[in-house]
């Protein structure tokens, strides 16, 4: 089993979700959350998937802003390793996933991240020293 409480390997990565064309973005909520979140649910090697929906675009009135920036979703991965990864893809789950993404995505975008907290005001941290609750599936 997956030490879940040596974070040192642990690899963050933020994907940019584009809806299908000719979805509305309450479909593409719809389906992200009922058909492709229980898929993911049972992604091999990934100890967190969040699916963050949009609720509305803010501007920062000092900075110029990009409105048409075709952005309908993000997902917050904390992967196992970066070893572990293309083994995800390989999962019975990760092959669904693929299968599945063309009916409400037209393109993602990820992007490898390090966090670097300035405030955490409610304790959470980013890649948590917490015990997890569960241990991420391990494929194969």
């Amino acid at each position: 089993m997956a030490d879940t409480t040596d974070n040192s390997k642990w690899v963050r990565c933020i994907v940019l979700a584009t809806k299908r064309d000719g979805m509305t973005q309450e479909e593409f909520d719809t389906h992200w959350a009922d058909v492709h979140g229980l898929i993911a649910r049972n992604y091999p090697n990934v100890v967190r998937y969040s699916q963050l929906r949009l609720k509305g675009r803010g501007v920062v009135s000092d900075l110029p802003s990009d409105d048409k920036l075709p952005v309908h979703g993000i997902v917050d991965f904390i992967y196992t390793s970066a070893e572990d990864i293309p083994n995800i893809w390989k999962s019975p789950a990760g092959l669904a996933g693929v299968e599945d993404s063309p009916n409400f995505l037209s393109s993602v975008s990820e992007f490898y991240v390090d966090e670097h907290v300035v405030t955490d005001h409610l304790g959470i941290g980013a890649l948590t020293s917490h015990e997890l609750i569960s241990e991420p599936l391990r494929y194969p």
